[in-house]
This record gives structure tokens, C-alpha cells and sequence, in this order.
């Protein structure tokens, strides 16, 4: 299935969303109190300046077209599935590795885990799957079903009992 050209978007107007969010309460912060903020604080900082409430806007109607889109994908599949990030996390504890697929996700507000399931080079090299509106207790027990080793293939529910019934 291929990623309509709108979800290619969602990265930068999830920055953009998050810019503008932050603007109100930390801008003033900024000028008040410049020391007491961080370096990537004052980068969000400089950047809220540049999004309007007109970008704001489109933005947010951006992701309302996006969530129908993935609304309608309900009735094909059961869960949606992306790595948990783009590599294998760097050995040892200083750094987790990219989290930019999960930003898909989160700027949706669907609910979303990501599991160790598979090993590269011996690295953990996690799935992410993300759930429906509302579905969080269904892809919670999805997630269950994958880390306990229990095939997904009991009883079903939603969509795909309904392929399966009409096959």
C-alpha cells in the first residue's frame, strides 16, 4: 500500500504544529529569563516565530485529512506498522537512536507501541504499531499477543472477521 503524499508531509507540519504550540508559554519565558533555558528550548523558541496562524491552521487541517485517511484504511487492515525508528539504537546508553517514525503517531494522537521484536547485528531493532481512534485497549492486547509469541490468528474482531466472514 502506498503512503499518500499527504502523510510524506507530517514530519515538518508536526514541527510546525509544535512550534506554534510552544510560542505562548515559552516565549515570554525566553525573553524574561534567556539563561534559564536549554539550547533546543531556545531553537523552538526562534522557530515559533516563523509559523502563523494561518500555517497553524492548515496545519491542523492537514492532519484532520490525514486521520480520515487513515480512518478509511480500518476497514483493510487490523493495525498499522512502521519500524520504531530508522536504525538499530547506537551501543551503549548515550543516545536512543532516531525516534522520527514516531512522530507519524503521535501528530495523529493515535495510539502507538513500539516493540523489541526483532535484532540487527544483534541490536534491538523495534516494531511500531499503531493503533485506530479509540482503539488503545485493542492494540494494547495486539501488542500483548506479538511479545507473548501468540499468533494474531484467534478470534477476530472489526475488520478482519468481516473479510474473513464475507470470503
Amino acid at each position: 500500500m502506498a503512503i499518500a503524499p499527504s502523510f510524506k508531509a507530517i514530519p515538518e507540519l508536526s514541527r510546525r504544529v509544535l512550534a506554534f504550540e510552544l510560542a505562548h508559554p515559552f516565549q515570554q519565558y525566553g525573553q524574561r529569563y534567556p539563561d534559564r533555558i536549554g539550547h533546543r528550548v531556545k531553537t523552538w523558541i526562534q522557530e515559533s516565530y516563523t509559523v502563523s496562524a494561518a500555517d497553524y491552521d492548515k496545519a491542523k487541517r492537514q492532519r484532520a485529512h490525514a486521520l480520515r485517511l487513515i480512518e478509511d484504511l480500518k476497514a483493510h487492515v487490523d493495525v498499522l506498522l512502521l519500524p520504531a525508528s530508522s536504525g538499530c539504537a547506537p551501543r551503549g546508553l548515550a543516545d536512543t537512536g532516531s525516534r522520527s517514525l514516531q512522530t507519524y503517531a503521535s501528530f495523529l494522537g493515535l495510539p502507538a507501541c513500539s516493540l523489541p521484536l526483532m535484532r540487527v547485528d544483534g541490536l534491538p531493532f523495534g516494531l511500531q504499531l499503531i493503533g485506530f481512534s479509540g482503539e488503545d485497549h485493542r492494540l494494547a492486547s495486539m501488542a500483548q499477543a506479538l511479545m507473548n509469541g501468540s499468533p494474531l490468528d484467534g478470534p477476530m474482531t472489526g475488520a478482519r472477521a468481516t473479510r474473513r466472514a464475507s470470503a
